[in-house]
C-alpha cells in the first residue's frame, strides 16, 4: 500500500520526484525478497511496472488484491500467472532504467547511490561458486524475486564466455541477464541467458573491451513456493583475445 501511495504521489506530481528520497534504501538490498525491502522506496518497482505494463496496471492491481494476496496480484495481473517477467526488473535497477532517472528533467533530488555489487572481477578465467544466504549469513546470494550483480572488467579486448548454472532442484528459470556497458557511454545492452532444464546455460559477448567497457551478471531467482528461499549457483568466465 505505502509503495503504491508513493507511486500516485509522482504520477500526479511528476515533477517533485520526493520519492527518489527512499531508492537508495531499497536499492541496498536487491537479493533481497522483493516484498521484504524498503515500502516507500518499492516506488521504484511501482514506476518499472506502470512504464512497463501501462499506468492502470497499479488500479488492476488493486482490485485482484481484493481476493488474492499482492504478490498473487502482482503475478496474475501484471505477469500473466508466471514470474519469469520478473527477470527484467534486474536491469531496470541496474541502470535505474525508469524515466524519472533517465528522461526526465535534473531534479534537486539526488539521484541513487550506486547499486551494491557483489563482486567484480578483471582477471580471467574466474570460477565461483556462491552458496546459500541466509539470515545469519549474508553473502547477497538472491533471494525469491530478489537479484544480484557481478560485474566483468576486460583486462584486454577479445571475447567473454560466461557459464551459469544454478542449483538443481530450485526456481532458476531462464532469469540470467547480462548489461553491456558500452565504451562510448551510451546505452546499456541487455542479452539474456537462456537456461535448460538443469538451471544452466551460457552466452559469449563479442566485443569486450573494445565495444564494451564492462558487462554486469544481474541473477534473479523467481519463488517456488514461497518469496523467501535464497539458492546457491555457480558462474564460470573466461575471457578470450
Amino acid at each position: 500500500m505505502e509503495s503504491h501511495a508513493t507511486w500516485a504521489e509522482d504520477a500526479v506530481y511528476d515533477g517533485i520526484n520526493d520519492w527518489h528520497w527512499y531508492i537508495n534504501r531499497f536499492l541496498s538490498t536487491p537479493d533481497l525478497p522483493l516484498f521484504s525491502r524498503f515500502v516507500y522506496g518499492a516506488a521504484f518497482f511501482q514506476n518499472w511496472l506502470s512504464e512497463t505494463y501501462g499506468v492502470d496496471i497499479q488500479r488492476k492491481i488493486w482490485i485482484a488484491a481484493k481476493t488474492s494476496t499482492t504478490a498473487d496480484a502482482i503475478r496474475l495481473t501484471a505477469f500473466g500467472g508466471s514470474w519469469d517477467p520478473i527477470r527484467n526488473f534486474a536491469p531496470a535497477e541496474y541502470t535505474l532504467g525508469v524515466s524519472d532517472f533517465t528522461t526526465d528533467p535534473t531534479s534537486i533530488i539526488p539521484l541513487p547511490a550506486t547499486l551494491p555489487i557483489r563482486a567484480t572481477h578483471s582477471s580471467y578465467p574466474v570460477n565461483v561458486t556462491v552458496g546459500p544466504s541466509t539470515n545469519k549469513v549474508d553473502n547477497r546470494a538472491p533471494w525469491g524475486l530478489g537479484a544480484n550483480f557481478v560485474e566483468f572488467v576486460p583486462a584486454a579486448s577479445g571475447t567473454l564466455s560466461l557459464s551459469f548454472d544454478g542449483a538443481d532442484g530450485y526456481a532458476w528459470r531462464a532469469l540470467v541477464v547480462v548489461v553491456a556497458t558500452p565504451n562510448n557511454g551510451g546505452s546499456p545492452t541487455t542479452y539474456t541467458i537462456s537456461l535448460n532444464g538443469a538451471s544452466a546455460g551460457s552466452i559469449s559477448i563479442s566485443g569486450f573491451g573494445s565495444r564494451w567497457a564492462k558487462v554486469t551478471l544481474a541473477t534473479t531467482l523467481t519463488p517456488h513456493l514461497r518469496p523467501t528461499c535464497s539458492r546457491p549457483w555457480r558462474s564460470r568466465t573466461r575471457s578470450s583475445t
